[in-house]
C-alpha cells in the first residue's frame, strides 16, 4: 500500500506539471491571435507575463487549497503589482509601479477596452497592451484552476474558448497563419486530455490492484495508440478548418468588434471639397498643393468620391447605402506585395481634411521625421474602401510626408465593357434635382441600347453641347456652384457654359434619373496628352472632377463629361434667351394706381386707414403656457429656499424687537448660535453659553465669541438693569461676530448655511445657552425680567 500511495503522489505531481504546461501553451497560442493588431512582436512579452501570472496564482491556490475569494484577491493583487511593468512600462520607475501606474491600472479596467477597439491599426504596445494582459491573466488563472482543481480537465475548455473568441472579436480582419494556429491548438488540447486521462489516479489504482496479463496490456496499448493517432488526425483537420473559419483574414463576413463599436465617421460634418473647386482653380493655379512621386501612367489622384446630392451640395454619404461604404480607422490590407504600388506624397500649400490617395489604398504611413506643428497622427485618418476616399479629422498641414501603398486596377477597355451590365449597387437617392435633368437624360440616351452606350451618350451629349469656362478674368461668364438653382440655369440657358464641377454633377444626376450607379470624384491628373512627369505637382491648373460608373465585373469606370478647355463660347457671355412679347401688350394695360387714386368716401377712408394699420398680434397661448410653466417651475424650485430665508428673517426680527432687554440680549446670543449651527458647527444641546462659546472659538479662532458670552450672561443675570442701548450694542456686536464666522468659511458653505434648516428644525422650546449660572432658558429670562 505504501508503494501505491507513493505512486499516486508521483502521478498527481506529473499530472499537475502536464496541466500547467498544457494550459500555458494553449494560452500562448490564443494570445498569438493579437499579432495582426499590434505593430510588432512586443505584445508577446505581455501575453507571456499575463499567462504566467495567472497560472502561477492558480498553482499556489491549488496547493494551498485557497477558497475562491482568496484566489480572486490574489489575482487582483498580482494585477496591480505586475501589470504596470508588463503593460504600462512608461508609468513605472525602473519597473517599480508608481501612483500613475496604479491610477492607469484602475481606470484601465474599464477604459482600456474602448481605446483598444477604437484606435487605428496597428496598435502600439506602449499604449494598448493592457487588454492582452488582462485577458491572458484571467485566462491563465481560470483555465489552470479548472484543470488543477476540478475532476474533469475538460472544464478548462470553457475559459480557453471564451478567451479565444474574445481575441478574435477584438482583433482585425486579417490573421497570421490561421490554419497553423488552429491545428496547433487542437493537437495540444487533444494530446493533453489524452495524457491526463492516462495519468488518472483512479486508473493507476485499478492497474495496481488488477493482475492483468501482458498480452492484455499490449492489446490495450495498441488500441490506445491507434485511437490517439486518429484523434490527432481529426484534431489537425478540424483545428485547421476551425482556424481558417475563425481567423482567416480573407473572409468578408468575419465579425470584429472595431467594425461595429467604432462610431462611423460622419462625412456630413466636413465641408464637401467640391464646394471649393472654383476657389482651387482661381487661387492655386500655379501653387503646388502636393508633390507626388511614383505615380503610374494613367493613374489619377483622388481627393474625394461624392455621391449624396440634396439640392444644395454634393458630398460624401454617411454609409447608409451599400455602394457608399463607411469611413473606418485606417488599417492595413491583405494585398499581395507584388501587386502593390508605392506612391510618395509631400504636402505643399494644401490644408484640409480630405487626404489625396491613389487607387485602392492598402496602407498609408506618415513620415515621423517630416511632421510639423500642424501634423496629425495616423489614428486621425479614416478610409472608405468602397469609395477609395481618405479623410484626416485633424487636417493635413504643409510639410507633411506620407507614403501610400496601393493597388491600381487597369481601366477596362471599351470592348470589355460592351456587353457588361451595370453593377447592382444601391446608391443614396438624389433629391431636389432640377426638372430639366430627367428630360435631357432621356433625350440624350434615346438611341442608346447597351449600358455602356447610355453612359457614353450622357458624357458625349454634355461634352459636345456645352462649352468650357471657369468664369475667371478673361473667360466667358460662368458661375460657380452645383446646387439645384445653378444647374437649372446651367441647363436652361441657350449656351451651356461651365467647368468640371457643373458637368460632372449634371452627368451624375442624369445617370441617377436613369437608374445608373454613378458618383463624382474630385482629384488631379495631367492635362493635355496625359503624360505624367515624376514628380507630379498637383495644383489648381490640373484639378478636375469626373464621373465614375459601376459596371458588373469591372468596378467603377471613369468618364469625363466636361468639354476640352479650349472649347470656349464664341461670345463673351451666353446669349440671353429670346422671349418675344405679343403686340397686345403695347400699350400696356392701364395701371392699377388709378383705383388707388380714386377719392375715398369718409367711411371708405376710415376703412382704408384701418386696413393700413398692422393687424393685432394673435395671442400665442402655447408660448404663454410654456413661459408660465418655466416661471412656475423656477418658482417651485426657489420656493423652499425663499421660505427658509423668510422664517429666519422673521425669527431674527422677533428676537431683536423683544420688549425685555435681557430677552433681547438672549435672543442676540441665540442668533449667533443658530448661525453657527447653520454653518455645521457641532453645538451640544444643553451646554451653557460659555461652553458653547468655547466650541465656537475652536471652530472660528479669529472671532471673539467668548467675551460676548460673558457679556450675554451679565446682561441676563447681572444685578444692574440693562437699558435699551445695551441691547442694541449687543446686537451690533453679535452681527460682527456672525459676519466674522461667515467670512471664516468658503462661499459654498456660506450659501448652504443661508438656506439650511438645521437651526429651524431644532428644539426651540429652550435657549441654546442652557440653564445654570452661565446660561438661561426663556423662562429664566422672563423670571429675571420680572425680578428687575
Amino acid at each position: 500500500m505504501t508503494s501505491v500511495r507513493e505512486g499516486l503522489r508521483g502521478t498527481r505531481a506529473r499530472r499537475m506539471m502536464i496541466d500547467v504546461i498544457a494550459v500555458v501553451v494553449l494560452c500562448l497560442i490564443i494570445g498569438c491571435g493579437f499579432q495582426p493588431v499590434f505593430d510588432g512582436l512586443g505584445f508577446l512579452l505581455t501575453v507571456g507575463i499575463g499567462t504566467g501570472l495567472g497560472v502561477a496564482i492558480a498553482v499556489v491556490a491549488s496547493l494551498r487549497a485557497w477558497a475562491l475569494p482568496l484566489t480572486v484577491l490574489a489575482t487582483v493583487a498580482g494585477y496591480f503589482l505586475v501589470g504596470a511593468a508588463a503593460a504600462l512600462p512608461g508609468t513605472t520607475f525602473f519597473a517599480i509601479p508608481t501612483l500613475e501606474s496604479f491610477r492607469s491600472l484602475t481606470t484601465g479596467i474599464v477604459t482600456a477596452w474602448k481605446s483598444f477597439i477604437t484606435a487605428g491599426l496597428p496598435l502600439s504596445t506602449d499604449e494598448h497592451a493592457l487588454v492582452p494582459f488582462i485577458l491572458m491573466t484571467v485566462c491563465g488563472v481560470t483555465s489552470a484552476s479548472a484543470a488543477l482543481r476540478l475532476k474533469h480537465a475538460a472544464w478548462a475548455l470553457l475559459p480557453l474558448g471564451l478567451t479565444a473568441a474574445a481575441v478574435a472579436l477584438l482583433g482585425s480582419r486579417t490573421a497570421e497563419l490561421p490554419v497553423v494556429a488552429g491545428a496547433a491548438f487542437a493537437v495540444v488540447l487533444i494530446a493533453w486530455l489524452g495524457v491526463r486521462h492516462a495519468l488518472d489516479p483512479s486508473r493507476h489504482l485499478l492497474h495496481a490492484s488488477t493482475e492483468a496479463t501482458a498480452v492484455h496490456l499490449r492489446a490495450i496499448r495498441r488500441r490506445r495508440v491507434v485511437a490517439a493517432a486518429a484523434v490527432l488526425l481529426i484534431a489537425m483537420v478540424g483545428g485547421s478548418a476551425g482556424g481558417a473559419y475563425l481567423f482567416d483574414g480573407g473572409r468578408t463576413d468575419r465579425v470584429v468588434a472595431r467594425d461595429h463599436v467604432v462610431p462611423p465617421l460622419q462625412p456630413h460634418d466636413y465641408t464637401s471639397p467640391l464646394q471649393s473647386f472654383r476657389a482651387f482653380v482661381r487661387d492655386h493655379a500655379d501653387s503646388a498643393q502636393f508633390t507626388i512621386t511614383g505615380l503610374p501612367t494613367g493613374a489619377r489622384v483622388r481627393l474625394a468620391a461624392l455621391d449624396a446630392y440634396d439640392g444644395l451640395v454634393l458630398q460624401a454619404s454617411d454609409g447608409a447605402s451599400a455602394g457608399s461604404g463607411r469611413f473606418l480607422p485606417l488599417s492595413g490590407g491583405a494585398a499581395d506585395e507584388s501587386t502593390l504600388t508605392r506612391v510618395g506624397v509631400v504636402v505643399g500649400d494644401y490644408t484640409g481634411v480630405w487626404v489625396p490617395t491613389v487607387g485602392a489604398v492598402q496602407e498609408l504611413t506618415y513620415d515621423p521625421a517630416a511632421r510639423t506643428a500642424g501634423a496629425t497622427e495616423r489614428r486621425n485618418t479614416y478610409y472608405n474602401d468602397q469609395t477609395q476616399t481618405a479623410l484626416n479629422t485633424a487636417g493635413l498641414a504643409p510639410g507633411m510626408v506620407y507614403t501610400v501603398e496601393t493597388t491600381i486596377e487597369r481601366s477596362p477597355s471599351r470592348a470589355s465593357l460592351a456587353d457588361a451590365p451595370f453593377a447592382a449597387v444601391r446608391m443614396p437617392p438624389a433629391v431636389n434635382v432640377p426638372e430639366e435633368v430627367a428630360a435631357l437624360a432621356s433625350q440624350a440616351t434615346a438611341d442608346a441600347t447597351t449600358p455602356l452606350e447610355k453612359v457614353e451618350a450622357l458624357a458625349g451629349w454634355l461634352s459636345s453641347t456645352g462649352y468650357f469656362s471657369h468664369g475667371l478674368e478673361g473667360d466667358a461668364p460662368s458661375l460657380s456652384g452645383h446646387g439645384a438653382v445653378r444647374l437649372h440655369d446651367f441647363l436652361d440657358s441657350d449656351t451651356i457654359v461651365g467647368d468640371d464641377e457643373q458637368y460632372a454633377v449634371t452627368m451624375m444626376l442624369m445617370a441617377a434619373q436613369l437608374g445608373i450607379p454613378a458618383r463624382v470624384v474630385m482629384g488631379w491628373y495631367p492635362s493635355g496628352d496625359g503624360a505624367i512627369t515624376d514628380p507630379f505637382v498637383a495644383n489648381g491648373d490640373n484639378l478636375h472632377a469626373w464621373v465614375e460608373v459601376a459596371f458588373a465585373g469591372h468596378g467603377w469606370v471613369a468618364f469625363d463629361p466636361a468639354p476640352p478647355p479650349d472649347k470656349v463660347p464664341r461670345e463673351s457671355a451666353p446669349r440671353p434667351r429670346s422671349d418675344p412679347r405679343p403686340q397686345v401688350l403695347q400699350p400696356p394695360i392701364p395701371p392699377q394706381e388709378a383705383v388707388d387714386d380714386t377719392p375715398l368716401a369718409p367711411n371708405d377712408r376710415d376703412n382704408g386707414e384701418e386696413q393700413d394699420k398692422p393687424e393685432e398680434a394673435s395671442i400665442d397661448w402655447g408660448s404663454i403656457a410654456l413661459s408660465a410653466a418655466v416661471v412656475g417651475g423656477g418658482a417651485l424650485l426657489l420656493a423652499p429656499g425663499v421660505i427658509v430665508l423668510l422664517i429666519k428673517e422673521m425669527r431674527r426680527r422677533r428676537r431683536q424687537r423683544s420688549v425685555s432687554v435681557p430677552a433681547r440680549i438672549a435672543g442676540g446670543w441665540d442668533e449667533i448660535v443658530d448661525r453657527a449651527v447653520d454653518l455645521r458647527v457641532p453645538v451640544r444641546a444643553g451646554a451653557t453659553r460659555v461652553e458653547t462659546a468655547r466650541t465656537l472659538q475652536r471652530a472660528f479662532p479669529d472671532v471673539a465669541v467668548l467675551p460676548l458670552a460673558h457679556r450675554a450672561d451679565a446682561g441676563v443675570f447681572g444685578p444692574a438693569t440693562a437699558d435699551g442701548a445695551e441691547g442694541e450694542a449687543f446686537w451690533d456686536e453679535a452681527g460682527r461676530v456672525v459676519h466674522g464666522m461667515r467670512l471664516s468659511v468658503g462661499r459654498a458653505r456660506r450659501m448652504r448655511a443661508r438656506i439650511s434648516l438645521r437651526s429651524v428644525i431644532g428644539a426651540r422650546g429652550r435657549s441654546r445657552g442652557g440653564g445654570g449660572p452661565d446660561g438661561d432658558t426663556s423662562a429664566l429670562s422672563a423670571t429675571a425680567e420680572r425680578g428687575r
